[in-house]
Formats: C-alpha cells, structure tokens, sequence
C-alpha cells in the first residue's frame, strides 16, 4: 500500500517549483538584458571613457573656493589668507583665477616686478633657481618616482601640482623633508633658504586667518571641521614639496617681497651682469 503523501511534503514540493522557476526567468531576463545591450556604447565602457567629465577651470575652481570661504559660508576670510595659502589670485576688477605664469596679464600691478625690480632683484633670482636646480638633482631618483604618485601635470585650481586623492605621502614626506633641511643648512643655500621661510611664514599666517575666522562666532560651529582641515591640506608647517618651491608665482612674490622691503640685497656676480 502506497504511503500517503503529507501536507509538509506537498509544501516543500510547490516551494522547490516556484524557486525554480523564479531562477530560469532570472537567467532569462540576464540573457535578454545581454543580447539587448551587447551592441550598446556602454558596453565598451571598460575600454575607453562613456561619460563627458566637465573639468573646473581655474577660474572656476578658484572662485568657487574663495567665494565659499568669503562669503556663503559667513567665515568671512580675507581675499589676502585665500591668495596666500592657495595659488587663487584676485584681478584688478575681484575676479579670482589662477595665475598661467609670472607674465599673466591678469596679475596686479602690485604682484609684478618692475624692469627696475627686476635688475636689481637677478642675482638673488639667480642664486634662488640655481639652489632650486640642486636641490632636485640632490633628491634620489627613487624619492622622485616615488612623490611622483602625488604629482598633477596640471596646474590645479586652489592646490596646484599636488594631486588630490592620492595616497598619503607619509614616509615619502619625511625623507623628502629630512634632504630638504639638510641642504638647506649649506651657506651655499641661504637665499633657497629664506625664500622656503618665507613661503612657509606665508602658509602659516593665511592659515591662522582662516582659523580665526570661523571661530570667532559660536554660528560658525558647523564650520569647525573644514577650519581644522585646512592647514594638513596645505600642508602648513611643513617643508613645501618642491614643484610648490618651483611656482614662477611664488618665486616672483618672493622677490617682489624682498626688493621692496628695503633689506640689502644680493650684488650681481660677473656672471649676472653680463
């Protein structure tokens, strides 16, 4: 006599069927979505670029970061602490852009060198490039291919040649800082080494006016983290890597700054004047 089939049996047996069939149209749907876009330009998405990425200009880029931190979000920096700490530079009419050169037309009166400023300037220029030029040939090869990894082509809105979302320097930073110092220490590098005091002096004071800023009202508490933020994004306090040594804007600031200080400068070499 056969034994009688129970309820359970007869659950588990429309279960295993309704589970089987929602696998064959599952497969079926993936080979229908198959044929259908096989052909489609997504398709070859691994093999070349499927979207059109709009890239920021620097005009763009620097007016959108200098705008945010002047006015939307109420911190209310100077236009002096953005230029300072980015390489952001404001036109004579406001207008923010980044600099193509030391000879952009864009610059101010007040960031160029006069033909006056410029004669008397050379020889501290001269040295400057010359322990700049040493300083790259003293970096072992394989710190450069190594920093390499956090080096822009492109010279970026706001930060530059250093390239964002890259991974952190760490090691990399310390030994390029620990060469940097001790060449540096030479007699040899004194003009090298003032302009890098300068330009660190620079970082430091827009930082902390970027900090007193958004903490000079308790509104401004939402802000706190993007304040504490800025000087490890610009790298503040640290040796400045050497493609921001070598900006043609800087380097001219530098010696704008020198020349109308009124501090003795460098005499021209024979070489210099000639």
């Amino acid at each position: 006599m056969p034994t009688p089939i129970t309820l359970a049996e007869v659950r588990r047996s429309r279960d295993f069927r309704i589970a089987s069939g929602f696998i064959v149209l599952s497969i079926l749907l993936v080979a229908g979505l198959w044929l259908l876009a096989r052909n489609a330009p997504s398709s070859v998405q691994k093999a070349q670029v499927a979207l059109d990425v709009t890239m920021v200009s620097g005009e763009e880029g620097c007016t959108n970061f200098a705008e945010f931190w002047m006015d939307p979000a109420g911190a209310g920096v100077a236009p002096e602490a953005i230029s300072k700490i980015s390489n952001c530079r404001q036109d004579a009419e406001g207008n923010w852009y980044r600099p193509s050169g030391s000879v952009d037309a864009r610059l101010t009166p007040a960031e160029r060198l006069t033909p006056v400023e410029a004669e008397a300037v050379a020889p501290l220029q001269e040295q400057l490039l010359s322990s700049l030029s040493s300083l790259q040939a003293a970096i072992p090869r394989s710190l450069q291919q190594a920093l390499g990894a956090n080096y822009d082509p492109v010279n970026q809105p706001v930060f530059g040649h250093t390239r964002k979302g890259a991974p952190a320097m760490g090691d990399k930073r310390t030994r390029y800082i620990w060469i940097t110092r001790a060449f540096l220490i030479s007699p040899d590098n004194v003009a090298l080494a003032d302009y890098v005091a300068w330009l660190m002096d620079r970082r430091q004071t827009a930082s902390d006016a970027f900090l007193s800023a958004c903490t000079r009202s308790s509104d401004l508490v939402w802000l706190q983290r993007a304040c504490n933020g800025i000087p490890g994004e610009f790298q503040v306090g640290s040796v400045p890597l050497l493609w921001d040594l070598q900006d043609p804007v800087l380097i001219q600031e530098f010696l704008i700054d020198r020349v109308r200080s009124g501090e003795p400068l460098p005499l021209a070499t024979p070489s210099t004047a000639s």
